[in-house]
């Protein structure tokens, strides 16, 4: 046996962050908030098509009314209002970057 190696039930489960809407959807992402501007930026981690990130994000509502982002396994963030889609940028490898402001 290795005595270096940690046993895997004193390991951190792998996290994946997650931003989660009104709705019950969610989609692997981060979030940061720019008190500046006061604008609530998303970065997707999965590829997403133009079209497709138009629909989730315009100006809809239902979806965008409460925005909880899962940063870590203990840090949960819930933003609220940011319901008009400012900005959708195209990130590395077919990922989106969405902006919402209130």
């Amino acid at each position: 046996m290795d005595q270096n190696k940690i046993p895997e039930i004193y390991l951190p489960k792998a996290f994946t962050p997650t931003v989660e809407f009104s709705d019950g959807s969610s989609l692997n992402a981060t979030a940061g908030y720019n008190a500046i501007s006061d604008d609530l930026w998303i970065w997707l981690s999965d590829p997403m098509s133009f079209a497709d990130a138009v629909e989730w994000f315009s100006n809809n509502a239902s979806k965008t009314e409460n925005i909880t982002v899962n940063a870590s396994a203990i840090e949960r963030t819930t933003y609220s209002n940011y319901t008009i889609l400012m900005d959708i940028q195209e990130g590395l490898g077919g990922t989106k970057n969405i902006r919402l402001k209130r």
